[in-house]
């Protein structure tokens, strides 16, 4: 079983009767994996390299050379497309709360804005620029539009608020030009293939591979400044562990050995991209991963 998010969530697999079930780790694939905003499309940076730009806030810097949001879709071109069922409103989105709470607490006085409390008390995040109540635009966005700009943000394409902690912060603390559209998943899948955009993303994944998306490369992570809702620095790239049976080492005969290989055996970066491209072509699960082991 090749999951890492999942060891969190086993740690609390403390009761009696499920203890001796409880997965155990017998080590680590090989390859990272990575979480954060990526740009969905790599021919987003070939087209800016042919007019010998660099998009610096692509490494953490910010939009100082300006028109950045050039090279990518319009908001308007992508909310034009979308279908009026196809929105989340942000109020709906748990990790919307979470994020709109770090970016009140460090970043009223550069954006007051943003946010706003409701009569609960529960600080929200201000998605009242669209009658869908799913977007999000932070104060560069807003001012590039108030100028009379015509791309004026940089649309970034979410589905449930995931990862909108990281990238409420990020946008305004890296001086990005942002506009957040908050989707239901199928037509997050649909509009992350068909337009030029950024999106929050875990690699490897095949939903989005055939678009070639490239990571944004940001600052190591804080986990002090996590911890105290200040995301200026996005997750860390995290090694994928290999869970076993635990039942496994009960058997000698049998379950030793394989708990040894499982062990001992790695899945490097390229052979997951090599595995990618079997599911793409139209591979089964199975299949590719026959590939790999022949």
């Amino acid at each position: 079983l090749w999951y890492n998010n999942i060891l969190g969530s086993l740690s609390k697999l403390t009761d009696s009767t499920t203890l001796e079930y409880k997965p155990q780790v017998a080590g680590f694939m090989g390859y990272l994996g990575r979480e954060g905003m990526f740009v969905s499309q790599q021919r987003v940076l070939e087209e800016a390299a042919e007019e010998n730009r660099v998009l610096q806030w692509f490494e953490g810097l910010d939009d100082s050379l300006g028109s950045t949001a050039a090279y990518f879709d319009g908001i308007e071109e992508i909310l034009a497309a979308s279908d009026p069922e196809g929105y989340q409103p942000c109020s709906e989105a748990s990790w919307f709360v979470a994020g709109a709470e770090g970016y009140r607490k460090h970043l009223n006085d550069v954006d007051p804005e943003g946010t706003f409390v409701d009569a609960q008390g529960t600080v929200q995040a201000n998605c009242d620029i669209h009658p869908s109540g799913a977007v999000w635009v932070n104060k560069l966005a807003r001012e590039q539009k108030a100028a009379g700009e015509v791309k004026w943000c940089v649309p970034l394409l979410t589905s449930a608020g995931y990862g909108v902690q990281f990238f409420l912060s990020q946008s305004t603390m890296w001086n990005m030009p942002v506009c957040v559209i908050n989707y239901k998943w199928g037509h997050y899948v649909t509009q992350g293939k068909r337009f030029k955009a950024l999106m929050y993303w875990w690699w490897p994944d095949q939903t989005f591979e055939a678009n070639r998306p490239v990571q944004i490369v940001g600052l190591p992570q804080d986990g002090l400044q996590h911890a105290d809702l200040n995301y200026y620095t996005p997750p860390d790239n995290t090694p994928t562990a290999t869970l076993t049976n635990p039942l496994l080492n009960l058997d000698p005969d049998l379950g030793t050995p394989i708990f040894l290989f499982l062990k001992q055996y790695r899945v490097e970066t390229r052979d997951m991209l090599e595995m990618l491209q079997y599911l793409l072509a139209g591979a089964t699960v199975r299949e590719a991963a026959c590939s790999w082991i022949r």
